[in-house]
């Protein structure tokens, strides 16, 4: 488990947050399917799973015990990183 801190404070699920905790080795194939089907319910595509800013918030929700739009309430500094993360954890990138 580890915590991500969020530059600045959000509203998630009507609580005030400054951190969020998070599980990315729990995240499965049903996890990448379900984001996947998420993005299509919106109409999108995705080209390229690894690269996809809104599927890997989506999965950073996931690995949070969120639901897939929680996470729109993130700043944009804050949306980067946690995307950076799961797109770094993904394709095995440490964090140095």
């Amino acid at each position: 488990m580890s915590t991500f801190k969020l530059s600045k404070a959000a509203h998630i699920n009507g609580q005030e947050v400054t951190e969020i905790e998070y599980d990315l080795e729990r995240l499965t194939t049903d996890d990448i399917d379900n984001a996947n089907l998420e993005l299509k319910k919106l109409g999108q595509q995705v080209a390229v799973q690894e690269l996809d800013q809104k599927l890997l918030s989506i999965l950073f929700a996931y690995s949070a015990g969120l639901g897939p739009n929680d996470l729109k309430v993130l700043n944009a500094k804050d949306y980067i990183k946690v995307s950076g993360i799961v797109r770094n954890f993904l394709l095995d990138v440490s964090e140095e």
